[in-house]
């Protein structure tokens, strides 16, 4: 994208954190919304590509207080049993006018980048137990992560052609979750041989290899476990939820591949 179109789809989100509310397997009742949305029936998704979505525990408990007897967009959308991750997206750019081999975007020019931070209460534990000296252990500062202050647990690439209607999600990444994973394993082998000095190449923590370990065991656990749904999830929402609607008050039209 160009830079000005770019920025111009950021101008509303500009200084917000917008919250994103998440649990295991969101993701097919978000979808499944949007299915009921556009008009499909129950039975036309229990005959297509959404049938293994239908399976999901989650659905399958929402969709029982209706007795099976249809699927309501509203309900679907709305469904957020307790407790949920409650992360915080923020926005960003990523790009240059003219060199795309450093920031491996397809096109030259520039993508609006979504980035999901942890919510709040993983932050304090996060300080307790790897106790940061200033910078993230498990971040990397030259990745499109949030600078303002909060941990970014994994971001999207979003490339959006307004002229052909077109918006294709790049790239999701997670170096925290990437970089944690392998401190733990570090962390375990030391712990097996009865050392608590935490991995050499962590840099930037002073935590010893046991809380280390018990931050990604436990902390981190379901962070780690759906972070890639999580991600898809929350940029698809963003694309339906906000950019298409201001899109289509500019006349334009928007269509995803698989959905």
């Amino acid at each position: 994208m160009d830079r000005i179109v770019a920025e111009g789809i950021l101008a509303p989100f500009a200084g917000r954190e917008v919250v994103f509310r998440y649990f295991k397997d969101r993701y097919a009742l978000q979808l499944l919304a949007y299915a009921a949305a556009e008009g499909r029936s129950l039975s036309e998704m229990r005959c297509g590509r959404f049938r293994p979505l239908l399976q999901k525990p989650a659905v399958r408990a929402v969709l029982a207080d209706r007795g099976g007897r249809g699927a309501d967009w509203h309900l679907l959308d709305t469904f957020f049993p307790k407790p949920t991750e409650d992360y915080t997206l923020t926005f960003g750019l990523w790009g240059d006018d003219e060199d795309s081999t450093w920031y491996q975007t397809t096109r030259p020019g520039f993508n609006v980048v979504v980035q999901l931070n942890f919510p709040r209460v993983h932050d304090r534990a996060y300080r307790r137990y790897v106790a940061p000296r200033g910078s993230d252990p498990f971040a990397f500062e030259w990745h499109p992560i949030h600078d303002g202050g909060r941990q970014t647990l994994a971001w999207s690439r979003l490339d959006l052609d307004l002229d052909r209607g077109e918006a294709l999600i790049e790239e999701i990444q997670s170096d925290w979750v990437r970089c944690a994973t392998r401190a733990a394993e570090d962390a375990l082998f030391s712990l097996v041989e009865g050392d608590f000095e935490p991995p050499a190449w962590l840099d930037g923590a002073r935590c010893d290899a046991l809380q280390l370990f018990r931050y990604v065991e436990h902390v981190l656990s379901n962070h780690r476990r759906w972070w890639s749904e999580a991600m898809l999830a929350a940029s698809l929402w963003v694309l339906r939820e906000h950019l298409v609607r201001r899109s289509r008050l500019a006349g334009c039209e928007f269509w995803f591949l698989g959905i």
